[in-house]
């Protein structure tokens, strides 16, 4: 089956399978669809896309002498978006000596190739600036079918890419002003954030469709699109697939052999938070307020496996500061989201600390503020890559108190955080296989 194809069919299985599901066991932690609307738990915990296998043999046969029909090996695996996010991504199946088995949905390319990756240099000023860049990639000579139009026409990009997931439409309320240039070094893209519908482009949507260029399938991966466990969605979606291949290449001498099969789902995915904090124009004024500022911690996560853990907030008569700590409470590890295509474990190059670690600061705002040019969000430090050492990262951001010109009382109101990542996560499966003569 043709790779694009086989994509395709895959995200409309996380539609179907999702009603299937509705009748059949639930995934551990994820929100039961059947359950009253007051007792849903939506938007909490510290899990995001799982994968697992559901079907692997404990036991094969290997019958010397027969063929493909008589050494069949069939293992099924099941991935679902048990957090709050959209999510998209991948799933690679490898730990396995290719000389001995070989699956229909995965090519062992003796030379290897190139991976693509976005390096994002903007995304604190209202526009999304980054570079395109494949190494070894064959990228096209033409306008008509190559990685270059996948960033230029980015709307309908959008739209081939997450069809009834993500609609273009929706997430931009005006055309998008995409600056499309060539360079060295790849295809270089700035993006504004002007016209964005955020109530609709928010929990990833914004996210995904800014890195819709990226392709999971290109690496042996089966591409996956779900949406997350939310009040759209209860539940979350679920997808299944089964990985058929056969025996063959018996190595001489051995009566019995194990095998060891890995599952790496590789996705990206957005911590969302909106907790309400307290400005305060006089904070040195002691007479009476409706609030005074505090430190705000979670203990039951927002519903992802990066955690914003903490916030500490300080209030000057020209600023409001923010400090937030932000924590990967998940299993995983987190990946630059740049450079989530390097997560699979077919890539035939070297995963690097520069890869690793990095959470991108989305969206932080005040209240009703949008992402749009002219009122953005608020100046944080670093401004929007945040680079975690032994699984915490840190950053600040501040709030221009003087735009509130005379107004002397405290109040309260939403600060939003969104933050974007890439994440991979595993399972393991070990099978033993004896030989018949």
């Amino acid at each position: 089956m043709h790779r694009k194809t086989r994509s395709a069919l895959f995200v409309l299985a996380a539609i179907s399978v999702l009603l299937l599901f509705s009748s059949c066991t639930l995934w551990n932690g994820r929100t039961n669809p059947d359950s009253p609307p007051s007792t849903r738990e939506y938007y909490e915990g510290t899990r995001g896309v799982e994968a697992r296998f559901v079907r692997v043999p404990p036991k094969l046969y290997y019958y010397a002498g027969g063929g493909r029909e008589d050494n069949p090996i069939d293992i099924e695996v099941e991935v679902a978006n048990v957090g709050a996010s959209m999510a998209r991504g991948g799933l690679y199946l490898s730990g396995f000596d290719p000389n001995l088995i070989t699956f229909d949905d995965i090519f062992i390319d003796p030379d290897g190739a190139g991976a693509c990756a976005l390096d994002v240099g903007n995304l604190a000023t209202g526009r999304f600036g980054a570079v395109f860049r494949c190494d070894g990639v064959r990228i096209g000579t033409s306008r008509s079918g190559g990685i270059d139009v996948r960033i230029e026409n980015l709307a309908q990009t959008i739209d081939d890419v997450f069809g009834t997931h993500i609609s273009s439409k929706k997430l931009f309320t005006s055309p998008i002003s995409v600056d499309f240039s060539k360079e060295d070094s790849g295809w270089r893209s700035e993006i504004s954030f002007a016209g964005v519908d955020y109530e609709y482009a928010k929990r990833g949507r914004l996210f995904l469709s800014l890195f819709a260029g990226l392709d999971f399938d290109r690496y042996n991966g089966l591409e996956y699109i779900l949406a997350g466990d939310t009040y759209e969605y209860p539940g979350g979606e679920t997808a299944l697939h089964t990985y058929t291949g056969y025996l063959h290449d018996w190595p001489a001498g051995l009566d019995e052999i194990r095998q060891n099969f890995l599952l790496t789902s590789c996705y990206l995915y957005t911590t969302y938070a909106t907790p309400l904090v307290c400005i305060d124009p006089e904070p040195f004024n002691e007479g009476e307020k409706v609030c005074r500022p505090r430190t705000i911690t979670w203990g039951k996560g927002q519903g992802a496996p990066v955690t914003i853990t903490s916030i500490y907030q300080e209030n000057t008569p020209l600023k409001v500061r923010f400090d937030f700590e932000v924590r990967n409470v998940g299993t995983g590890k987190i990946f630059d989201p740049g450079y989530i295509e390097y997560c699979s474990p077919y890539f035939p190059g070297r995963v690097t600390s520069k890869m690793l670690d990095v959470v991108y600061i989305g969206d932080v705002r005040i209240g009703t503020a949008s992402l749009i040019e002219g009122d953005p969000r608020l100046e944080c430090s670093p401004d929007f890559k945040v680079r975690l050492q032994n699984g915490v990262g840190r950053f600040t951001c501040s709030y221009d108190i003087s735009r509130l010109r005379n107004l002397k009382s405290a109040f309260e109101t939403p600060l939003i955080i969104e933050l974007w990542y890439g994440y991979s996560q595993t399972d393991r499966r070990t099978v033993t296989i004896k030989r018949i003569t």
